[in-house]
């Protein structure tokens, strides 16, 4: 059995057949000059990972005699044992102070090319609570971080994995969203009586005070314990992205699924490296296609929808984007 202390730079391992008692003789000392301390590790394709602030290691050997650590890259990290998740895609995903990646046992891949200011413009006091989740079920990548200013996780960024990214120009950009929807830790319901068509597992959430709340109810809704709604927001993925030309965006055209009772939703959209979304809100019970004018200039535009506190489900159907080029930068 392995472990380690907070802060500290040394492995420790127990007798084999004793996981109980640990030898004061039996650590590894993992980069102990470079300054940065273990913050997680996990058995990844029989191997163990040992993740640092700004380095990944690997324990090779089988013995006490034999232990030793080879340092894989010194351009990733990891803030926190709770941000680093293996998907089913075979891969290894963590998150830390240098950006959020993925290992494939040999080579690290830097997914957050294209949020880089989102990223880092996080309070970076926090990243050492950050939270990662994978939903196999969407195929996402789910993680949760604090705003600058804030003092609690209250934003989720969700990256489908399997979907490839699109090359620029410095970097590959990966489909970001951005939620709005707190969170400090994550749980996926196992898989009870084996998979079906029809059954769709559960990916629960704890908050502040202890609050459990589920994301994907029996309907694919977000829903708390008591039935209370959450304020929430939708930022999608960078549209546009995929030609170097500059752009007129003309429309963002959205198709919401009508509700039975009176709901408002906003639609608005951001231009390039905007903070601020421009609005438009109109009610889901009268009104599900909706026709967004823009009229700005820009590389590319992503689109935002959010709604207050309520019960009614809100389901964005499609969106799109009509735009012209009119000059490269």
């Amino acid at each position: 059995m392995f472990y380690v202390e907070a802060n500290s730079t040394r492995l420790w391992f127990s007798a084999s057949g004793v996981p109980d008692y640990v030898s004061p003789f039996d650590f590894v000392e993992v980069g102990r000059a470079d300054g940065e301390v273990i913050r997680a590790i996990v058995k990844y394709r029989e191997q163990l990972v040992i993740l640092k602030d700004r380095s990944l290691w690997v324990l090779v050997g089988e013995t006490r005699g034999t232990f030793q650590v080879q340092r894989m890259s010194n351009e990733v990290g990891c803030s926190s044992h709770r941000a680093v998740q293996e998907a089913d895609d075979g891969l290894l995903y963590f998150a830390g102070e240098l950006g959020i990646h993925r290992w494939n046992g040999q080579f690290p891949e830097d997914l957050h090319y294209g949020i880089r200011s989102t990223y880092y413009g996080l309070n970076q006091d926090r990243l050492q609570h950050m939270a990662m989740a994978v939903d196999p079920e969407d195929q996402r990548i789910i993680l949760s971080v604090t705003q600058t200013a804030q003092t609690e996780q209250d934003r989720w960024l969700v990256m489908n994995y399997r979907r490839p990214g699109v090359q620029v120009e410095g970097g590959v950009v990966f489909d970001w969203t951005l939620w709005g929807i707190e969170a400090t830790c994550f749980e996926l319901d196992p898989m009870v009586g084996g998979a079906s068509d029809t059954y769709r597992r559960k990916l629960r959430f704890g908050k502040t005070g202890g609050i459990v709340a589920t994301f994907r109810g029996d309907d694919g809704t977000v829903l708390t314990d008591n039935g209370t709604g959450i304020t929430w927001f939708w930022e999608g993925p960078k549209l546009g992205l995929k030609t170097g030309r500059n752009k007129r965006f003309k429309y963002l055209t959205t198709e919401i699924e009508k509700t039975s009772v009176s709901s408002d939703i906003q639609v608005g959209f951001k231009v390039d490296e905007e903070t601020a979304a421009t609005n438009t809100t109109f009610d889901q019970s009268t009104l599900t296609r909706k026709l967004v004018p823009v009229r700005r200039r820009g590389h590319y535009l992503r689109p935002r929808f959010s709604g207050s506190a309520s019960t009614v489900q809100s389901r964005i159907l499609t969106y799109s984007l009509d735009f012209d080029h009119i000059g490269r930068r």
